[in-house]
Order: structure tokens, then C-alpha cells, then sequence
């Protein structure tokens, strides 16, 4: 998965994750205040992470693909903990506070999301472009 792959997912996978806190939270116009953040943490945690994430995957061996799928999740999963935990700690410059849990949660949604969307991507560009 090349660079633009990676950015389109990220995009997309920010565009969902902020839809739905918006629409789970009933106020749609809160939107776009989600997609900014949200955009800026998939787009730089998010793709640095899935080059990682896609290398360690490479390097093992998995008999089946539904083996290698669910060690996709848990990874992402992981990986949507430690960079939401990450720039939590970064912007809010303090330990984790009573809302550490709610914003782990967030990682692993917007991580899986995102790992979701890298596989529908991945598949229309297979598709249509090569």
C-alpha cells in the first residue's frame, strides 16, 4: 500500500469516525471540530502507525487470511490505544486523567475504522487502477 492509498484512507476513515461521534452524540455541528482533530491524529499516528503495523504483519506467517484478519484487529487495536494515548498526553500535557478510558476507546474505533477503510482501499485500487 503506497503513500496516497494511505492518505485516501486516512481522509475517509476521518470523515467516518467524525460523522459518527457527531451523529452518536446528536450535534451534527460539531462536524467538522471532530474532523480537524480527528483528521490530524489518523493522518499523522494513524498512517505512521499502519506502515508499521503492515510491516510487522509482512514478517509473519499466517496459514490462513481469516489468522492474519484478526491479528490485524488486535494490532490496530493496540496501535489506536498507544497514539491516542500519545497525542492525549501531548496536547493535554499530564498524565492520563478521568477520561483515559473514553479516549482509548476512541484510538481502537478510529483504529479499526481505519484498518477497515485500508482494506476497501486497497481493493478498489487493485480494481481500477493496476
Amino acid at each position: 500500500m503506497d503513500l496516497l492509498e494511505r492518505v485516501i484512507t486516512a481522509i475517509v476513515s476521518a470523515l467516518l469516525f467524525s460523522f459518527a461521534l457527531s451523529a452518536l452524540g446528536g450535534l451534527m455541528e460539531y462536524f467538522l471540530a471532530y474532523f480537524i482533530f480527528s483528521f490530524f491524529i489518523i493522518a499523522v499516528g494513524g498512517i505512521i502507525f499502519s506502515i508499521f503495523a503492515d510491516l510487522l504483519l509482512g514478517k509473519m506467517n499466517f496459514n490462513r487470511k481469516l489468522s492474519k484478519y484478526f491479528m490485524s484487529i488486535v494490532l490496530y487495536a493496540a496501535g489506536g490505544i498507544v497514539v491516542n494515548v500519545f497525542f492525549y498526553i501531548t496536547v493535554f500535557n499530564e498524565g492520563l486523567g478521568e477520561e483515559a478510558l473514553q479516549m482509548m476507546t476512541f484510538g481502537i474505533v478510529a483504529a479499526l475504522i481505519f484498518l477497515h477503510i485500508k482494506y476497501l482501499t486497497s481493493l478498489v485500487t487493485k480494481k481500477f487502477v493496476y
